[in-house]
């Protein structure tokens, strides 16, 4: 039964990394296109309003979707009572927005912002009122649903945002592609799934005795997240703001979009096999191996060509992004380096232990944005996320190893050989890039940005493949890989299959 579990959990990450693989692409050719008709200004206001509704969010943030998850015999009433505490939680949100919207203006400085803030109240009422019966497709481990529900959503989003951005050509196409973009979710959650849910609160101790310790720790990872960008909004300006949004996103691409997905596979997984504790173990060594490897490189990667990646993507107007990216892509790498952990406390039932990480990283996090920002700048942010990152890695690396009874060797046996591969990765690609800054190409970025990624995969590549065959070709992340491309390629025809048919 657990490698049956395993199995299914590798497949439904790789659903996963493909969704939101695919929702990058969306996401960046939707920001190509609007960061060229639209300004600055304009997604620095909107981004006055988000972050507004994202601090509120950290206070309302249940968690029912874990419990119920968590729960795998979780009844009917369940599901009815998670969805109307999500429904009063929008409500709640809506309201307090209304009353903030004023007061938030103020703070900001930013008049405009007001009026976006009372329209985007429209916002958690119209997310609340989605379908709680998606969650089966996580929790029965049907990710191929999960992938047709989110994808479908984010490129209806995308093309809606795009087609008003051309013909309002101001922040408002953001504020009311935001909204459809929610409507049209609602709408599609209630035409996959065909559970219909009811208005109750029959079973709201069951969930909030678990889901409790998930508010907490998540009203604690909110303020994590969101502090920088708040620190920022009220010590710079719109404008640093909006090049510290736009440079997070860019930076933390791995983590967001290869480590996230993977890991919204793992923790249905993991609550099967919280019974087993050697099975999880294995899983979860596994799990880091495969990340660590695929994900790693991309912000090493990133940080080392983001003078190129900004005028090409972004255009000209954002060339003050690309050291805030140098500094997060630090950032992201340590993030990449993730134990995971936070996965196992809630399959083990010990959400606890997260609390307090994320309380020790706000404790660190706190003292260090507030000075580093008035110094740096939005640079001093990124270097506030590093320090507190390291810190808390450090801590959950010496919880979680000994309760998975996992030895320190074989930790950094997981990780040792991409660690190399992006070093090499990164001292050629900067060797071609200075090259590059001397040479006639010099006015032709895409050719450059082109030219380091090429030859940045080759190294990393032939860096990893080289070290793995020295080690013996040893079962791991490298022999997973490999064996998924054998498989597609096998299914495609273009190799023979193992058996020799």
């Amino acid at each position: 039964m657990s490698a049956e579990i395993k199995k299914r959990i590798a497949v439904g990450a790789g659903w996963m990394v493909f969704m939101r693989f695919g929702d990058r692409l969306i996401g960046l050719i939707s920001m190509a296109v609007l960061a060229r008709l639209l300004l600055p200004e304009d997604f620095g206001l909107v981004a006055y309003a988000i972050l507004l509704l994202a601090i509120l969010e950290i206070f309302a943030e249940l968690g029912v979707e874990n419990a119920l998850i968590h729960d795998q015999a979780a009844p009917r009433e369940s599901y009815d009572t998670a969805w109307t505490m999500n429904i009063c939680k929008g409500l709640a949100l809506s309201a307090f927005l209304l009353i903030a919207a004023p007061p938030a203006a103020i703070f900001f400085d930013a008049p405009d912002a007001e009026l976006v803030i009372y329209v985007l109240a429209a916002l958690p009422v119209v997310r609340g009122l989605e379908n709680i019966g998606t969650v089966d497709f996580r929790k029965d481990l049907a990710f191929h649903k999960d992938f047709v529900f989110n994808f479908a959503t984010r490129l209806s989003g995308a093309a809606v945002t795009i087609v008003l951005a051309f013909v309002l050509r101001d922040y408002w196409a953001l504020v009311i592609g935001m909204i459809l973009r929610a409507m049209l979710r609602v709408l599609l959650s209630y035409r996959m799934s065909d559970f219909r849910p009811r208005l109750t609160l029959s079973r709201f101790s069951t969930i909030f005795n678990f889901s409790k310790w998930i508010m907490l720790q998540n009203l604690l990872h909110g303020f994590n997240e969101r502090l920088p960008a708040l620190v920022i909004g009220r010590m710079t300006g719109t404008q640093a703001l909006a090049f510290f949004n736009i440079g997070f996103e860019i930076a933390n691409l791995a983590s967001t979009e290869l480590a996230a997905p993977i890991r919204r596979a793992l923790f249905p997984g993991f609550a099967k096999m919280s019974q087993d504790r050697a099975q999880l173990a294995d899983s979860f060594r596994w799990a880091l191996a495969v990340i660590v490897l695929v994900g790693l490189p991309i912000p090493v990667g990133i940080a080392a060509t983001a003078d190129y990646i900004v005028p090409v993507l972004l255009g000209w107007n954002w060339l003050d992004t690309v050291p805030i990216i140098q500094i997060l892509c630090l950032q992201g790498a340590i993030v990449i380096l993730g134990t995971n952990s936070h996965l196992v406390y809630l399959a083990l039932g010990k959400p606890v232990i997260t609390v307090w990480l994320s309380a020790l990283r706000l404790a660190v996090l706190v003292p260090c944005c507030i000075y580093w920002v008035a110094v740096y700048g939005a640079v001093g942010a990124g270097l506030a996320l590093v320090v507190s990152a390291v810190v808390t890695r450090f801590v959950d690396y010496a919880i979680v190893l000994p309760m998975l009874r996992i030895r320190i060797a074989d930790f950094l046996a997981q990780i040792w050989r991409p660690v190399v591969g992006v070093a090499a990765m990164s001292m050629g690609v900067r060797l071609l890039h200075d090259w590059l800054e001397q040479s006639a190409l010099q006015p032709y970025l895409l050719v450059k940005l082109a030219g380091c990624v090429i030859l940045g995969a080759v190294i990393y590549l032939a860096s990893i493949l080289g070290l793995w065959i020295i080690a013996g070709r040893r079962d791991g992340a490298e022999s997973y890989i490999l064996g998924l491309v054998r498989d597609f390629l096998t299914s495609r025809r273009m190799l023979p299959s193992r058996d020799g048919a």
